[in-house]
């Protein structure tokens, strides 16, 4: 027999085609769009960023701390500043800062669970 062979596709089995190629476009489509972007930074963000790239990591800490309390979504202000370093192939330094970072919300967390003891 030559030829190609024609299966018999039954209504039921087309329409669950369609719907897993709807489900395709949509997948494909919601790839393509591009991802939002981020808000342009704050006038802290900003200060922050270029006294970090004048080695003013104090003032560039302080000034995140500042953007932080602000604006809670931009991050804590010790990673963000971990982070830059990193970007900056600062590691050493990116690794101090994180670590302090750490160690204090571990002491942070320490002091949040300690309560004082009741006298019997």
């Amino acid at each position: 027999m030559t030829g190609a062979v024609c299966p018999v596709v039954r209504p039921a089995a087309r329409a669950g085609g369609a719907a897993v190629l709807a489900a395709l476009v949509v997948l494909v489509s919601s790839a393509a769009a591009q991802p939002p972007k981020d808000p342009p930074p704050s006038a802290d963000e900003q200060k922050a960023r270029e006294a970090f790239q004048a080695g003013k990591f104090d003032d560039a800490l302080k000034s995140l701390q500042a953007a932080a309390k602000a604006n809670p979504a931009v991050g804590l202000p010790k990673v963000v500043l971990s982070q830059w370093f990193l970007q900056a192939n600062a590691g050493e330094q990116a690794r101090l800062v994180l670590e302090q970072a750490a160690s204090a919300a571990v002491q942070l967390r320490i002091v949040s669970v300690i309560r004082p003891s009741r006298s019997a």
